[in-house]
């Protein structure tokens, strides 16, 4: 609501549980707009080709994963993320995973040599496209990111769902060695700009 406030334009909000309720609102006419993140928006529109979305951004926001400070985990990450970037691997997970197309929804197989051991992962299974459940298991760009990481680096991975609150308690107590979860970076978070 302070993002959209700060456009200057005069709104009335609506409020809805779901990205289905809001996609059906605007299909209906009953809202003009709605505001979520860049990869839902995406999804929505590859999936509801009347809908467009605004080509001015209201905010940038940067997504990332979550470590307890000082876990030499990150810098491994942030190195393969950085790789994947380079070689077009996150462009490909995105136009996968925030696509129209549902079959070729499917994460890797999970079956790897790990001679590292394995990483629990922390996230919910909620956030479509990022970590939810289909067909009754974790999917997403998120998830899928999480696996090829880990794969380069040499562990397993354990997806750990839960809710917000039980993510950020899973990784500060060790439960979690990191989460995987859509968590907004900002000024306190970030260890990389």
């Amino acid at each position: 609501d302070l993002l959209v406030d700060t456009t200057g334009v005069d709104v009335n909000f609506n409020y809805y549980n779901q990205v289905a309720d809001e996609i059906e609102a605007v299909k209906g006419g009953k809202v003009d707009a709605f505001v979520e993140d860049g990869p839902v928006c995406r999804l929505a529109v590859a999936q509801n080709p009347e809908l467009t979305i605004l080509p001015a951004e209201i905010a940038q926001e940067d997504f990332g994963m979550m470590f307890v400070k000082g876990n030499p985990l990150c810098d491994e990450f942030s190195r393969v993320i950085d790789e994947l970037r380079a070689d077009g691997t996150l462009d490909r997970l995105e136009e996968k995973w925030c696509g129209a197309n549902e079959d070729e929804k499917v994460l890797p197989d999970g079956k790897w040599d790990a001679p590292k051991g394995t990483l629990r992962c922390a996230t919910m299974g909620t956030l479509i496209p990022m970590a939810y459940l289909k067909d009754g298991k974790l999917a997403g760009y998120d998830v899928e990111l999480a696996m090829l990481i880990a794969k380069e680096l040499g562990y397993g991975i354990e997806f750990i769902e839960g809710d917000s609150s039980s993510v950020l308690g899973n990784v500060s107590s060790g439960k979690a060695d990191f989460a995987a979860c859509g968590l907004t970076i900002n000024d306190e978070r970030r260890v990389y700009s």
